[in-house]
């Protein structure tokens, strides 16, 4: 993937905002639905279960990097105007 946007018209920069924040509005249900079973399953006594703490770590950074890449998305959007 490219993180050079200027070469992309604003057209382009509106569609890959768009899958940008479809991408982010997916994965964020999915982290908290990660979370709730970590909660869950600790409060209950099992303890941690540590593959998928660090599969919840790891997710955390997909809406992080997706949002500071629509922030430069925008910022070439509106030198553009």
């Amino acid at each position: 993937m490219s993180t050079d946007f200027k070469e992309l018209s604003r057209e382009e920069l509106a569609k890959k905002i768009k899958s940008f924040k479809m991408l982010a509005g997916i994965s964020a249900p999915i982290i908290l639905g990660l979370i709730f079973f970590i909660v869950r399953d600790y409060l209950q006594g099992d303890g941690i279960d540590m593959a998928l703490l660090t599969i919840v770590i790891c997710s955390l950074s997909l809406p992080i990097i997706m949002f500071e890449k629509i922030k430069e998305m925008r910022k070439e959007m509106n030198r553009k105007i």
